[in-house]
């Protein structure tokens, strides 16, 4: 998971470097979701499925050519994972106006009531997934810290 999101990132931090337009980055799911929320924060362009091996993502450039993102900070790789605590995150990024990307292994249990089953209740175990740092904080849980974007 981790080689094709590094490279991922590194084809977009290449991207911005060399001003191209749109650049291709291998299809995967974590990609994929990574990708959505780096377009809702507004630092890529569109992504689609150019081949059933690449997504093309377009660059996100202001005004002449001053890119979307400076820097992508790789934080945390196979050889060395980097696990932060929520604490641990407020006090490395104190501010919240990094972008942060972390992978939680979480899960919280949600107990719905249902009044067609006899009006008794059933637990549901969902796992959070991929998050920002906001997102995180606002849960107060902690995670693997993957990139953070400048």
């Amino acid at each position: 998971m981790l080689t094709s999101l590094h490279r991922t990132l590194t084809n977009i931090q290449t991207g911005y470097t060399g001003a191209v337009q749109s650049v291709p980055v291998p299809v995967s799911f974590y990609n994929a979701v990574v990708l959505e929320i780096m377009q809702k924060a507004g630092y890529i362009g569109d992504y689609a499925i150019e081949s059933p091996y690449h997504y093309r993502v377009a660059m996100k450039y202001f005004d002449t050519n001053i890119p979307a993102l400076k820097k992508i900070q790789i934080m945390s790789t196979p050889g060395r994972r980097m696990y932060m605590s929520h604490r641990e995150l407020l006090i490395k990024f104190p501010n919240n106006f990094h972008f942060v990307v972390i992978l939680t292994s979480h899960s919280y249990t949600k107990v719905y009531f249902s009044p067609l089953i006899g009006g008794g209740s059933f637990p549901v175990n969902k796992k959070i997934g991929i998050l920002t740092l906001r997102e995180v904080l606002k849960l107060r849980i902690g995670g693997e810290v993957l990139f953070s974007v400048f």
